[in-house]
């Protein structure tokens, strides 16, 4: 995990990297720590389009930290959320995100099942 939070603290400022996959990270924990830290960073991070956070063990309190923190993003066009536990209440706060106007193009939450 911690790992992964060093990670985030690197692409805090940094805009050459635009497309990164970090699904599956087999270090998941109950607190959601990497999914704060994944959310802090895409609020000040202006270089990715595409992030790829599936089976991160999100549930709604992380998904709706993430759609907050990428109401400033202008850069972030595609995030796969799939294989998470977000439920109801996560897919509203995107879709109170998607109200914005945001440049988000892509967004997936396709369950396990959907995948195979």
């Amino acid at each position: 995990m911690k790992s992964l939070i060093a990670l985030t603290t690197v692409l805090l400022d940094n805009t050459s990297i635009k497309k990164l996959n970090v699904s599956n990270p087999r270090l998941n924990s109950e607190q959601e720590e990497t999914t704060i830290h994944f959310s802090k960073m895409l609020h000040v991070n202006y270089g990715l389009t595409e992030l790829h956070l599936s089976k991160h063990d999100m549930r709604d309190f992380g998904a709706t930290q993430l759609a907050e923190s990428l109401k400033d993003n202008k850069t972030l066009l595609y995030l796969n959320l799939s294989c998470n536990k977000i439920s109801e209440d996560g897919a509203k706060a995107f879709a109170n995100l998607l109200k914005l106007n945001t440049p988000l193009r892509k967004l997936s939450f396709c369950s396990k099942q959907d995948w195979q």
